[in-house]
């Protein structure tokens, strides 16, 4: 921690004042320090993963596909996710579609059925999770006989890319037990807020992962666009629900030396939600998530990492410990405009270290992600977005328990409920061409 005490008269009430000044901010950018210097790192590993030379398949495919789809109460958007598996650049003898219409009370099934999909429903007032969901898909499979080499997972309001199962199988062929394909926000465009959650889509589940994988690290999972192999689904099966149901898994998959492996080319995009009245659910169960995954495994696998040398279960600890990007935005305004306030050259020197890790993170993610410009123009709005997630932030600190299945608004459903009110047409938006926008 920057404790320069050089210059600071400690004789008066203002030099006491100037000297606890400088131990809040050296605190502060002593707390920011790792993981602003971590997504440095991956940052720029990530560019040197992304200068190499595409890789083109020439070879046939071969794998079987399963794709996993738990549902609840999707209506309004599975014909989306239909829709793509037509379009898919892959024989379709090679993959079957489930769907699992988990407590469901509108049309899924029905809409699944009417295009000639397969449907499981289910209904249980205890177990209402994604996990359960896909737990009984699974033991509905054993049960029938039913074997594949892969069971890719995805959300029920997902798209898929063409490609997406050709650069899965080639994955798989070339040795990956799991792996993690692109997940971007489908609907970018639509106003500032999904602007900046597409931002941090490009942050989170691209730059990090291609940078983890020059290393030989873990990609994580994160929850959409996943795929199984059969011998890892046969010796774990699932179980892990609630919040922090895929990173629970993806620490199994650690403990047991299995790595995550990145697919970038293989691209899912799903929509976020187009405002922050209706992201403001969704925002405060992911933070909770992270703040329980922390609490609940930071400290413990670094510890093992002192035990085992495993350099993934370090990136694990550091990954679960490192505060939203919001969060970490705010701590370097504090710091710089402290240190200024202060005249403090040491600490001034190293808040200006920090923003330049924190703007290199970024401009990696908005050129690697290859984001429209009036995407990137939603950072205008970040100074806001960083005051709100803050807040909702440190409300998650103190709120527990996961709680079950709670569907976040669909921006369709916005849009019908505007029209009814307003007796008008809805009208359609632009989407961002985020499934051609990575190569």
């Amino acid at each position: 921690m920057p404790t320069d005490l050089a210059g600071v008269d400690l004789s008066g009430a203002v030099g006491v004042i100037e000297l606890i000044g400088r131990i809040l901010v050296g605190a502060v950018e002593a707390l920011l320090i790792v993981p602003l210097g971590y997504v440095a790192i991956l940052s720029l590993a990530a560019i040197v993963v992304a200068l190499r030379p595409a890789r083109h398949i020439t070879e046939a495919p071969t794998t079987r596909f399963v794709i996993l789809v738990p549902a609840h109460n999707e209506a309004t958007v599975i014909s989306k996710l239909l829709a793509s598996l037509r379009e898919l650049d892959y024989p379709a003898q090679l993959f079957t579609l489930l769907v699992i219409a988990d407590n469901c009370t509108d049309a899924t099934a029905a809409i699944v059925r009417e295009a000639g999909a397969r449907v499981l429903e289910r209904t249980s007032e205890t177990e209402r999770a994604k996990g359960y969901a896909l737990r009984y898909a699974l033991e509905q499979l054993a049960a029938a006989g039913e074997s594949y080499d892969a069971y890719v997972i995805v959300d029920a309001d997902t798209v898929f890319a063409p490609a997406f199962l050709r650069e899965m199988d080639a994955a798989l062929r070339g040795g990956a037990l799991v792996a993690q394909g692109q997940y971007r926000v489908l609907n970018a465009g639509d106003g500032w807020a999904a602007g900046l959650r597409a931002v941090a889509f490009a942050l989170i589940n691209h730059v990090r992962p291609l940078g983890r994988s020059l290393f030989g690290l873990s990609a994580g999972l994160k929850g959409n666009g996943i795929v199984f192999s059969r011998a890892v689904v046969e010796r774990f099966g699932w179980a892990a629900y609630g919040l922090t149901e895929d990173a629970e898994y993806h620490v199994t998959l650690i403990k047991a030396g299995i790595r995550v492996a990145y697919v970038p080319r293989a691209v899912v995009a799903a929509e976020m939600p187009a405002s922050m009245r209706q992201s403001g659910s969704q925002q405060e169960r992911w933070e909770r998530g992270r703040i329980e995954l922390a609490r609940a495994h930071g400290l413990g696998m670094l510890g093992s990492f002192l035990r085992t040398g495993d350099l993934a279960r370090l990136d694990v600890a550091v990954e679960s410990l490192t505060p939203p990007l919001s969060l970490l935005a705010a701590g370097v305004v504090f710091a710089l405009a402290g240190s200024a306030v202060l005249r403090w050259e040491l600490g001034l020197w190293v808040a200006l270290g920090l923003l330049a890790a924190l703007v290199l993170h970024v401009v990696v993610g908005i050129a690697l992600g290859r984001l429209p410009f009036r995407v990137v123009a939603s950072l205008l709005a970040a100074p806001f977005y960083i005051v709100w997630k803050s807040v909702l932030f440190l409300g998650a600190l103190v709120a527990r328990g996961a709680g079950g299945w709670i569907r976040t608004p669909r921006n369709e459903e916005r849009n019908d409920e505007r029209a009814q009110r307003e007796n008008a047409n809805d009208a359609g938006a632009d989407r961002a061409d985020t499934l051609g926008a990575q190569r």
